[in-house]
């Protein structure tokens, strides 16, 4: 093992022992940051325990994440009928692997059709050939289903949305297809090259696929494909000259109006589900994607369509206005915690949903909620939300006063903390009959000295100990803890030490 391999085996030892926080693997791997969220966002364990494994692949260039999303969620739940059930005992090598056999799982328990099906006419140009093989760039995703059948790589599976992954992020595909190898004799019967470009279409990636999906060396096919270097060169060359997909230029914005039309008249058109539904995840995170496309969904009888519509923070107000009269309760939560829903809309949602914990929360976690729908929480019977809108941040220090006199202790509890709370609210809680709710008071750094000085009364250690180092202790606040009772085992840090 090289050294650098065994520094990299090391952090992943370290990390796994360390149960893979997700810090730790932030920290580990900063460049995959975007692509550590979406891992966490769709975690199906609930406590990110496949979050190591997940980023240790992408590191690797195996896959990319929606494909590791995919394969996780499908061990998470099928992991019972494999003969290793510690996603960590597989391997980057044994991603494919575990791939197609939990594909088959899932396809034997839900009795789908196979995977590698193919529906439209393939899209190809021959760009070299010689007596021993051809070298084809592949223009479509039948192309790749197509050529690409009998090799196990991603992009051929023609109910799964991967080579939309792939061509959205600007890679474009050749294949080198052997006339003198046979599947049976050789892995390298078929090979896949993916190019990776930049905005500017530029290569800043080229990997090498052999038939069974691993990354091999160029060099190593030079017995199989003499040419291979000429090959390589040819490969070189043109991926550069091909245009960007549509599907590339409306990810990265660049695409036209009409080019947006037909993207959306494509997602339309796909029978599969996996495949319409990446589609038009791709078209709602454009920015300049035109509003008729997003009210037209916004009537998809698909429950997911309108949850991402209502999710995404692109949605233009009469969208979620629309969606926020949903009859599914998924949308209509969406909808009340997106930034960009208007005050009215957020205003019917409350008055529709008042006694719903669920929506209720969203609200509060919403940072544009107005200060009505706000005051008109405080006010309610529901228990949570006053909760929640009682240790927000940046709640109104008028919302803040009314809570801090609730009835009910976590409400109270949550005020005393809150460091946005002001000096009336906390001196009323100051007096509170809950020692938890007083010591809260004690701590929070916005207590007058007319609040500290109530609670030094009490005279007990833990609570003097926290008022002392208040940075809003005053002399007199020292003062008068030195002169109770436990003056004499009270250790004060703030900076005046009375003698």
């Amino acid at each position: 093992m090289t050294i650098g391999l065994l520094k990299l085996a090391n952090k992943y030892e370290f990390l796994i022992k360390n149960a893979g926080r997700k810090e730790d693997v932030l920290t580990a791997f900063p460049k995959l940051s975007k692509e550590i969220e979406k891992f966490c966002e769709q975690d199906p364990s609930g406590n990110l325990k496949y979050l190591l494994w997940q980023t240790k692949i992408l590191d690797s260039g195996q896959a990319l994440t929606q494909e590791i999303i995919d394969v996780t969620k499908l061990f998470d739940k099928y992991k019972e009928n494999l003969p290793k059930k510690d996603i960590n005992q597989y391997s980057v090598k044994e991603f494919t692997d575990l791939r197609d056999l939990l594909f088959k799982i899932k396809d034997k328990k839900t009795k789908k059709k196979s995977l590698y099906k193919i529906d439209e006419a393939p899209d190809t140009q021959t760009v070299y050939e010689d007596e021993s093989c051809k070298l084809l760039l592949i223009k479509n995703k039948a192309a790749s289903v197509h050529f690409g059948n009998g090799a196990r790589w991603c992009i051929s599976m023609n109910n799964a949305s991967y080579f939309e992954d792939y061509d959205s992020s600007n890679v474009v595909f050749f294949f080198l297809l052997s006339k003198e190898l046979a599947k049976e004799t050789s892995v390298n019967y078929k090979i896949a090259i993916s190019n990776q470009r930049d905005v500017d279409n530029n290569i800043i990636e080229q990997i090498f696929w052999n038939s069974n999906d691993y990354q091999i060396d160029y060099m190593n096919l030079s017995h199989d494909y003499p040419n291979i270097n000429k090959i390589k060169s040819i490969i070189d060359n043109l991926a550069p000259q091909q245009p960007k997909s549509i599907l590339a230029k409306v990810t990265d914005n660049t695409a036209t109006e009409e080019e947006m039309e037909k993207c959306y008249e494509f997602a339309l058109r796909q029978k599969d589900e996996n495949v319409k539904m990446k589609v038009i995840d791709i078209i709602m995170n454009n920015k300049n994607v035109p509003h008729h496309i997003i009210i037209d969904l916004c009537k998809n009888d698909d429950i997911d369509i309108r949850v991402n519509i209502a999710s995404n923070q692109n949605s233009p107000k009469e969208a979620l206005l629309i969606l926020s009269k949903d009859e599914e309760k998924d949308v209509v939560a969406c909808v009340a915690v997106n930034q960009n829903a208007s005050k009215e809309t957020l205003l019917d949602i409350y008055e529709k949903w008042y006694f719903d914990s669920t929506i209720i929360s969203e609200l509060v976690r919403n940072n544009n909620c107005t200060k009505e729908v706000l005051l008109k929480i405080s006010k309610s019977k529901n228990k949570l939300g006053r909760s929640q809108l009682a240790e927000k941040y940046n709640c109104p220090k008028e919302i803040l006063l009314i809570l801090s006199k609730d009835e009910e202790f976590i409400v109270r509890y949550n005020v005393a903390k809150n460091r946005n709370s002001p000096e009336e609210a906390l001196l009323i809680l100051s007096k509170d009959k809950e020692f938890q709710v007083r010591t809260n008071v004690a701590i929070n750094p916005n207590s007058s000295e007319e609040a500290l000085l109530t609670l030094a009364k009490e005279n007990k250690l833990g609570m003097d100990y926290n008022i002392a180092n208040n940075p809003k202790a005053t002399e007199k606040v020292l003062r008068a803890i030195f002169n109770g009772i436990n003056r004499s085992r009270v250790y004060c840090y703030n900076e005046f030490n009375p003698k």
